[in-house]
């Protein structure tokens, strides 16, 4: 298996400090900063005072970079004029992978842009190599976060070419990721206009976690004129609540954050629920950030409105051939993060948990607000699904 090797970079360690400290000091930082951009493939330390008093190392995945120790922490800042066209994918797929670009329509959007930039950019020297680097790309992508369908929805329909050129598939593949990125920007608008339409005049709406399409909804009731309230959590273990308080307060609107546990305490003080989805399956059911059930079980019990903002490309195909949703697990130090000072504990990190349709009131996308039991005819009729093409 080739490695190419990253850039070697001078790292002024703290002579006051023992060789051993800084050994560990330093792999730790730096593994903690590579993690999510692949395997460390060739670890090499010299300790102060030697003639090579340097970091060597290399990674499948990390594209060519410049290397600094500042104030206590590696920096590591890509080299753009380096990067050959691979490398922007392998990018991607690391901010991806390590949540660096989190939510299912920023991931989808992200995962469009970027093999656009691919097919702009990858000298082929034929349309057999073209499309064989472009599945290739399209691959690395789709292996980065299993449960989000809006990667392969998006993946899915940039590849959506038929070409008898070169130069036609380019351009196929840059207008379909084009047309995607602006019909996704295009359907948040719209998410907003028809779901603020349940929002009234006074009304304390509870949202979970960041979805874009869940704030599209809240903002344009806001800016209509509703004098509205929200209730956002905290969305533990990655704190995606903090970044929905934050656009929130920035709009001008009255928030207040509470702890994930504390959703059945203020339920009865909400008048309509407001999520995002990463997947909406064929029945309606719906795969979303962990803990979304209970606040859905909580407000069925409590008989308040639960509403779900999606775009169309959320919904998944697959589900119609009986396919499960593969239900991600991540790293347990996300939660705990000194686990390995325990013998006997083990940590279940579930990024997503799933809601039977029969909690959800509705479901507002760009072409309307639908029960879930719909859900059927959005696959079919808006996403162009032909079971031919899933049964190959």
């Amino acid at each position: 298996m080739n490695y190419r090797a990253l850039k070697d970079g001078d790292f002024p360690l703290r002579p006051s400090q023992s060789y051993m400290l800084n050994l560990w000091l330093f792999a730790k930082s730096l593994i903690k900063a590579c993690i999510a951009k692949g395997p460390l493939t060739r670890l090499f330390y010299y300790p102060l005072g030697t003639a090579r008093n340097r970091l060597s190392f290399s990674s499948r995945f990390y594209p060519p970079c410049s290397i600094r120790l500042e104030k206590g922490f590696i920096l590591i800042q890509l080299n753009k004029d380096q990067m050959k066209p691979m490398d922007q994918i392998l990018e991607t797929s690391a901010k991806i992978r390590s949540m660096e670009i989190r939510g299912a329509g920023r991931i989808a959007t992200a995962a469009a842009a970027s093999m656009r930039d691919f097919s702009m950019t990858l000298e082929a020297l034929s349309l057999e190599d073209f499309n064989l680097q472009m599945e290739k790309a399209a691959d690395i992508l789709l292996k980065t976060r299993p449960t989000a369908v809006s990667l392969s929805n998006a993946i899915r329909m940039v590849m959506k070419y038929r070409a008898e050129t070169l130069a036609s598939a380019r351009s196929a593949v840059v207008l379909n990721a084009n047309r995607f990125i602006e019909n996704s920007e295009k359907a948040l608008e719209r998410i907003g206009q028809i779901g603020s339409r349940r929002i009234r005049d006074g009304d304390t709406v509870l949202t979970h976690c960041n979805s874009l399409a869940a704030i599209s909804v809240i903002s344009t009731a806001h800016k209509s004129g509703k004098k509205i309230k929200v209730i956002a959590t905290e969305s533990r273990p990655r704190f995606q609540g903090i970044t929905t308080i934050g656009m929130l307060d920035r709009l001008g609107i009255e928030t207040e954050l509470i702890i994930d546990s504390a959703a059945r305490s203020v339920m009865n003080e909400v008048d309509l629920v407001v999520v995002g989805a990463d997947v909406i399956m064929v029945n309606g059911t719906l795969v979303n950030k962990i803990g979304t059930s209970q606040i859905a079980l909580s407000a069925h019990e409590a008989r308040t409105c639960f509403m779900v903002a999606a775009e169309t490309y959320k919904f998944s195909p697959r589900t119609i051939l009986g396919e499960l949703v593969t239900i991600e697990e991540r790293e347990a130090g996300e939660v705990l993060p000194d686990i390995s000072k325990y013998s006997h504990v083990r940590v279940r990190n579930p990024a997503f948990d799933v809601t039977p349709h029969q909690y959800i009131d509705l479901i507002s996308t760009e072409v309307g607000a639908i029960p879930p039991e719909m859900s059927y005819l959005i696959i079919r009729e808006r996403l162009g699904w032909e079971m031919e093409e899933d049964l190959i």
